[in-house]
C-alpha cells in the first residue's frame, strides 16, 4: 500500500459535509478523488444541532457518517491528524466577503500536512478523473505539488496536462518556431517526474489566475492540482481565489513543506536558468 505523508498508510479521505446546499458536490468529488489514494471516504459532520442536508447526502450514497458536536476547525485539524487519513475533501466558502477556502479550510491548510480537496461554488464533478490540469509557475511549490501528484497517479489511466502562463510575453530570436518548441520540451522534461504516464504542456501569456481559470474548460479537466505555502500572500490568495470563485472542477490543494524535496530543488533552479535564455 502506498504511504503518504509521511509515512501514513493511505487509507482514509476525510470528508466534512455541512449545511451548505453543495453537501452532494463535496461528497461526490470525494467519490472520484478517493481512488487516486487507494482511499475509503469517511463522513464526518460537525455541527449541533444536525443538519439535515449533511443526513441526506449520507444515506442517498449509501455511507455511514461520523457525527460530532464542537467547534468545527478545531475538531477537523483533530481528526485530520489521524495516521490513517490521506487527505481532507470539503467546501469552499459560499460568502464572498470570506476568504474562498472559508475558515475551516484555512485552519486545516496552515495547521495540518495532508492534502486538502476543496470544491467551487460553481463545480460540476466528473463521473472519475481521467485528466488533472496542473499549474506550473517555477517555483519550488508548484514542484512540490507535481511531485506528490505523480506518486498518486503512476501506473494510472491519468492524462497530465500541464499549464505554465508568461505574465510577459517571452523574447525569443528570429527562430521563434525552434526556440518555442526546445524551450517546451526542456520544460516538461524538468517538471515531469517519473510516473506520469502521459503529460501535455501549454504555454499561455496573460493574468495567471484567469488563464488558469479558462484552461479548466479549455482543456477539459476533471481535477485542479495546486501547490500552497499555506500563508494567503496576496499573489496566491488572487489564483486561488479566482479558482474558486470562478473554477468549475475540484482542486486538490498541496500544501508545501518547509523540507521540500530535491526533485523541487532541482527543478526550480533549472527553470529559472531556463527562463533566462529566453529574456
Amino acid at each position: 500500500m502506498r504511504r503518504f505523508p509521511h509515512g501514513a498508510r493511505v487509507k482514509t479521505l476525510l470528508t466534512a459535509i455541512d449545511a451548505r446546499p453543495a453537501a452532494d458536490e463535496i461528497l461526490a468529488s470525494a467519490l472520484v478523488v478517493a481512488p487516486l489514494f487507494d482511499a475509503t471516504v469517511q463522513l464526518v459532520h460537525v455541527s449541533n444541532p444536525r443538519d439535515a442536508s449533511a443526513l441526506a447526502a449520507a444515506r442517498g450514497a449509501g455511507l455511514n457518517m461520523q457525527l460530532l458536536d464542537g467547534e468545527v476547525p478545531s475538531t477537523l485539524v483533530r481528526l485530520a491528524a489521524g495516521a490513517e487519513v490521506v487527505a481532507i475533501a470539503l467546501g469552499a466558502s459560499e460568502r464572498r466577503a470570506e476568504t474562498p477556502l472559508g475558515h475551516e479550510a484555512v485552519e486545516l491548510l496552515t495547521r495540518s500536512d495532508k492534502p486538502l480537496i476543496v470544491v467551487p461554488r460553481r463545480a460540476t464533478v466528473p463521473p472519475s478523473v481521467r485528466r488533472v490540469l496542473v499549474p506550473l509557475d517555477g517555483t519550488r511549490t508548484t514542484a512540490d505539488a507535481i511531485e506528490h501528484l505523480s506518486t498518486i497517479v503512476r501506473d494510472r489511466d491519468v492524462d497530465v496536462v500541464l499549464l505554465h502562463v508568461h505574465e510577459t510575453a517571452p523574447m525569443f530570436t528570429d527562430q521563434v518556431h525552434h526556440e518555442i518548441e526546445a524551450w517546451s520540451t526542456e520544460f516538461t522534461r524538468l517538471f515531469c517526474p517519473p510516473g506520469l504516464r502521459r503529460s501535455d504542456l501549454h504555454v499561455r501569456v496573460g493574468v495567471p489566475a484567469d488563464e488558469i481559470v479558462s484552461a479548466i474548460e479549455r482543456t477539459d479537466a476533471d481535477l485542479v492540482v495546486l501547490g500552497w505555502q499555506r500563508r494567503l500572500s496576496p499573489g496566491r490568495a488572487r489564483v486561488i481565489r479566482a479558482i474558486l470563485e470562478h473554477g468549475v472542477r475540484p482542486v486538490l490543494l498541496f500544501p508545501h513543506l518547509a523540507h521540500g524535496n530535491s526533485h523541487a530543488r532541482s527543478t526550480h533552479n533549472s527553470e529559472v536558468e531556463l527562463n533566462a535564455r529566453i529574456r
